[in-house]
């Protein structure tokens, strides 16, 4: 098996509106995925299309090497797929051990399990608690705990962390570290960016149905140089007159960017190539951009 999930050309629409749009995945064993996009886009349905939950207008799914049809995927996938989407379905009248020791016997496992599963959330002294009674972040651990119950090999997540507290996020981060580096790959949605930022070995970000990038941890907080103008036309100019030079740059909403190394180390050389140009900035920065300002910037800005 060379990879845990694999899409291609994957596409989903509801009428006329399209939630995913011809996206292509690849993820390894044992990868920590962070996956990123604002409400509505499509983050959801596609999670919802890799489990089967529902079946995608076109394109193609495996998971684990096992191709997913919607009802007519092999039940066997499914002994090795963890998940949490969208919060716990849970019972509320079943206290948290019922919940896990029901979960046990359909699954045919041992009540070492239910242990097991009790230790790595930390459920203990709400193990006799029905899960009406339980705190938002106590009814995600217990999610957390069903989802990791039957040690699968791939666990796909939709905001883990939620409703969580500072400790249980830490305790979380550790688990997924942990499963990560037995060869569980985890595929993760979530709001939290920082969160992302420190568990993901690569992120990709999905905005308007489309995979729009994909980056790894090291391309986090990698070194810009930043270009304003005062017209869309000056930038347009600037970016001519750069690329006359051998410096690429990327089109952003206030002007440009550059991450060549000698644009980077050398500003005062790119200004003096634009003011001879007659493509004078308004404002040339070196930044280093975190994970939530480049999400920011590719879907479009604060709202």
């Amino acid at each position: 098996m060379s990879t845990a999930i694999r899409t291609r050309g994957l596409t989903h629409r509801f009428g006329r509106t399209t939630a995913v749009d011809g996206v292509d995945l690849t993820i390894a064993p044992g990868e920590i995925y962070g996956f990123l996009g604002r409400n509505g886009a499509g983050k959801t349905t596609l999670i919802r299309v890799l489990l089967g939950l529902i079946t995608p207008t076109s394109g193609e799914v495996s998971l684990l090497g096992t191709p997913v049809r919607g009802g007519r995927t092999p039940s066997a996938l499914w002994a090795r797929v963890g998940y949490l989407v969208e919060g716990p379905g849970l019972y509320p009248g079943l206290t948290v051990l019922e919940h896990l020791r029901i979960a046990a016997r359909y699954r045919g496992l041992a009540a070492a399990a239910v242990d097991d599963a009790v230790d790595r959330l930390g459920l203990h002294r709400y193990a006799g608690v029905r899960a009406r009674a339980l705190s938002l972040g106590n009814r995600q651990r217990l999610g957390l705990a069903l989802a990791l119950l039957h040690r699968p090999d791939l666990l796909i997540l939709d905001e883990p962390v939620n409703g969580l507290d500072p400790a249980g996020v830490v305790d979380v981060r550790t688990l997924l570290h942990d499963l990560a580096g037995d060869g569980v790959t985890v595929f993760m949605s979530s709001h939290l960016i920082d969160e992302v930022a420190r568990l993901a070995d690569r992120i990709g970000i999905i905005h308007d149905g489309g995979l729009v990038e994909e980056l790894s941890g090291e391309d986090l907080g990698a070194v810009r140089l930043v270009l304003n103008f005062r017209t869309p036309e000056l930038a347009r100019r600037a970016a001519a007159a750069l690329r006359h030079h051998g410096i690429d740059t990327r089109d952003e909403p206030a002007g440009l960017t550059a991450t060549d190394p000698e644009a980077v180390r050398r500003p005062d050389l790119v200004a003096t190539r634009l003011v001879s140009a007659g493509t004078p900035p308004t404002r040339l920065a070196v930044e280093a951009e975190d994970l939530e300002e480049h999400f920011l910037r590719l879907t479009g800005g604060p709202r």
